[in-house]
């Protein structure tokens, strides 16, 4: 092999390297994207920490949603103003979760269970009026409330869901 046939091993090898090398910063390309993607994942999780928060430190305010949740009327207009200000922290901590995931900067896997809270929430009589008057007055972007307003639909279409899995309830 001549000086010109060991150019051309070389060339060949150097191109060889360098897709190679190539290949490793698609990796760590995606190894970055996946650890960005699972720190937006908790954080969109962390939105819903604080208005839980609220309810574990105030049993008697737990106590008034799990009544307003199986259909009853607030007791009062303070309790009424604390769960509207409780529901609407709960929707600002989707929004921000759902708007993230619409530009897939979170696991998609994950605004499910967010959505399933929303929409038990939004079964409650009190709670559905409120989601009107929430759109009424235009406080989350169009997009979000049909968001809502689709889930609520399809639920509505599948029917309750038991407590203990995903199989419908019998009836």
């Amino acid at each position: 092999m001549g000086l010109e046939g060991l150019y051309y091993v070389t060339q060949i090898v150097a191109v060889g390297l360098i897709l190679v090398s190539l290949g490793f910063v698609g990796l760590q390309l995606r190894q970055s994207n996946r650890l960005a993607r699972a720190d937006m994942t908790q954080r969109a999780i962390d939105r819903f920490i604080p208005p839980m928060q609220i309810m574990v430190q105030d049993p008697e305010l737990a106590a008034h949603y799990g009544r307003v949740l199986r259909g009853e009327i607030p007791s009062s207009d303070a309790v009424k103003a604390r769960l509207n200000w409780f529901f609407t922290m709960m929707l600002q901590a989707h929004v921000g979760g759902w708007t993230i995931e619409q530009e897939s900067l979170v696991d998609e896997r994950t605004i499910d269970a967010r959505a399933k809270t929303i929409v038990r929430m939004l079964k409650a009589p009190h709670f559905k009026a409120e989601w009107i008057r929430t759109k009424r007055r235009g406080t989350f972007p169009l997009a979000y409330t049909n968001y809502v307003d689709r889930l609520i639909a399809e639920q509505a279409v599948v029917g309750p869901q038991s407590e203990q899995g995903n199989t419908p309830t019998p009836t």
